[in-house]
């Protein structure tokens, strides 16, 4: 693992933040390191690690270049609770012009207006179980009758994976066979599909 992360990072007992000439200014420090990219104002632009991304000021903080550049370009610190947002949706960007403050709301709703929101599911997600063909057996075997304890053994899941998958609690993008609901109590009960 320490050696990937060697690969990947470089020497780690290599200062890699400030590989500008010490005694500049924060705004030379930032001039220093930039390209313009079209609109954009690129910080950094050969460094990977959004890490690399970030300055050390005279005072001792750590600050990411971009909220370096609004609060130069505004003459004052970013308010508490606020973050410096990006309207060209680049992180490394660096453009005044292009930062603006936000709440985390904010920020969350700017994200997914622009359809950069990933919702992960099914076997995509790291803690599948059941694909989505296992997900639609196990609908149609509940409704023929089987009990979720044996179908939990035979897919190799605990059962309330099973009943998870049947509901669509877990599934809910998997819609042939349509999610299942439990009718009654108990032994009187029977699974149905869900209304829609």
């Amino acid at each position: 693992m320490h050696h990937r992360r060697w690969q990947r990072n470089g020497d780690p007992l290599r200062l890699v933040v400030d590989r500008v000439p010490p005694g500049l200014t924060p705004q030379q420090r930032l001039a220093a390191k930039s390209e313009r990219r079209g609109e954009c104002l690129i910080y950094a632009p050969n460094w990977k690690s959004a890490d690399h991304r970030k300055l050390i000021l005279a005072s001792g903080r750590w600050v990411g270049a971009h909220v370096l550049a609004w609060e130069l370009a505004n003459e004052r610190s970013v308010p508490s609770g606020l973050f410096v947002c990006h309207k060209c949706d680049t992180p490394p960007c660096i453009e005044p012009a292009h930062l603006f403050l936000g709440t985390p709301r904010d920020n969350n709703e700017d994200r997914d207006r622009k359809g950069r929101k990933v919702i992960v599911r099914g076997t995509k997600s790291s803690r599948w179980k059941l694909t989505e063909h296992q997900v639609q057996q196990v609908r149609t075997a509940i409704l023929a009758g089987e009990q979720a304890r044996d179908l939990a053994i035979r897919f190799g899941v605990h059962p309330e994976t099973i009943t998870g998958a049947a509901v669509g609690r877990r599934w809910s993008h998997v819609t042939d066979p349509p999610p299942l609901v439990f009718v009654g109590r108990g032994r009187h009960g029977r699974w149905a599909v869900a209304d829609p």
